[in-house]
């Protein structure tokens, strides 16, 4: 064990970033403080990822979570995890609380992002510069697990169905496509609407298309989002990817996984969302960001999607595990009722806990106790082999997935 390192449970202090997509309410709600916050907060980093990372008590001083990793590596994360990943904690976490539509965006896999960030590293481009599209050289899958009724687009689409939804919206005699396509061509089909609708020009016509659907159509939920796509971004031409990417509802805990070169848009609601230990983002629309169609046109699957909901692998009374097809990370909710004693044995890995909700205590094994409310967060090294938590309180766990 490395010197001076002490097996306990750590509390976390996390950054908010203020994103201007971002609620005033939740998280300030949340985490008792006075709502409505003056800024919009976005998201809650819960991490060691090098833009934001958490920081650690550690010795008196509240210090880095990144820093501390890399002084005592083994002892925070565990052979397995250092084995597999180096001296970085391989996810982060989050709470996310979009009120305005984020960007329609995609994220690399790993080959494409060590590639551009190499690339972009050779050429001396800032790392934190505007216009740089890689960050950081890891793939980023994600996990949300949704903490109320949540909108997003996810995916493209059946080109049936496309070709359906704008005929109905009156696009078909607007856009300069044609719209007929050949069985096993779906994919070609996929790229040229898209292609079209990135390049859609504002006129005449496309106003009209936008009047009669406030007129004759706002109701529809397809309509809905087009209008207030278009209330919250002006002529952008992401306004109406609702008709060629699919528009879903989730309701609280209905966990979907988000693999790299998936096209996605969160549109309103708030959750936890879980990713490998990344910040790369390929915006194509609903932005005033950099955007690189180009560099994003070769990381985007032109496929069907056919949501998916993650299954719950295992759940006991008290715990609840979702499937992950992602080896950096693994999400569990834990709701315990007043007076449950629930102890976790046997680790051997990193794991960082978030309680939401209600009020209780955890403790390590040193039989120190920590009184514990919403919005708390904590690092439990691997080196502490169990720990309990006590009340009722609602909470998540996430730890690497390591066979």
């Amino acid at each position: 064990m490395g010197k001076g390192f002490i097996s306990q449970i750590y509390p976390l202090k996390c950054s908010i970033m203020n994103y201007e997509w971002g609620s005033k309410r939740f998280l300030a709600e949340l985490c008792g403080r006075h709502s409505p916050s003056d800024l919009p907060e976005a998201e809650l980093w819960i991490g060691a990822h090098p833009r934001a990372p958490s920081h650690i008590l550690y010795e008196g001083k509240w210090r880095p979570l990144n820093e501390i990793i890399r002084e005592f590596p083994f002892e925070i994360l565990g052979n397995r995890v250092v084995d597999r990943f180096g001296k970085n904690l391989p996810f982060l976490f989050k709470i996310i609380a979009p009120e305005k539509a984020l960007s329609i965006q995609v994220h690399p896999d790993k080959i494409r992002a060590e590639r551009g960030f190499r690339l972009e590293e050779e050429r001396g481009i800032p790392r934190d510069a505007p216009f740089r599209n890689y960050r950081d050289p890891n793939h980023k899958p994600e996990m949300l697990c949704p903490l109320m009724d949540f909108e997003l687009l996810l995916g493209f689409r059946a080109p049936d169905e496309i070709v359906e939804l704008l005929r109905w919206a009156g696009l078909d005699k607007v856009i300069d496509m044609p719209l007929s396509y050949k069985r096993g061509d779906e994919e070609n089909f996929l790229k040229r609407i898209f292609l079209t609708f990135m390049h859609i020009r504002w006129s005449e016509d496309v106003g009209n298309v936008l009047k009669d659907i406030e007129s004759e159509k706002k109701n529809i939920p397809e309509a809905r989002w087009i209008l207030k796509l278009h209330e919250q971004f002006g002529d952008d031409p992401g306004i109406f990817a609702p008709l060629f990417m699919n528009l879903l509802r989730l309701s609280p805990f209905e966990v979907i996984c988000l693999r790299p070169g998936e096209l996605h848009a969160y549109l309103s609601g708030a959750g936890i969302e879980v990713m490998a230990d990344s910040d790369n983002v390929l915006r194509a629309a609903l932005t005033s960001k950099h955007r690189d169609l180009k560099e994003l046109i070769e990381i985007l699957k032109f496929e069907i999607y056919h949501p998916n909901p993650a299954k719950k692998i295992r759940e006991d009374i008290w715990e609840t595990v979702f499937e992950s097809p992602f080896e950096e990370f693994l999400l569990s909710y834990i709701r315990l009722s007043k007076g449950v004693e629930y102890k976790i044995t046997g680790r051997d890995t990193v794991e960082i806990i978030l309680f939401i909700k209600g009020g209780g205590e955890i403790e390590g094994e040193d039989g120190k106790v920590i009184k514990v409310s919403s919005c708390d967060t904590f690092m439990v090294p691997s080196s502490v082999p169990e720990y309990t938590i006590r009340g009722g309180v609602e909470l998540f766990r996430v730890r690497p997935l390591i066979s």
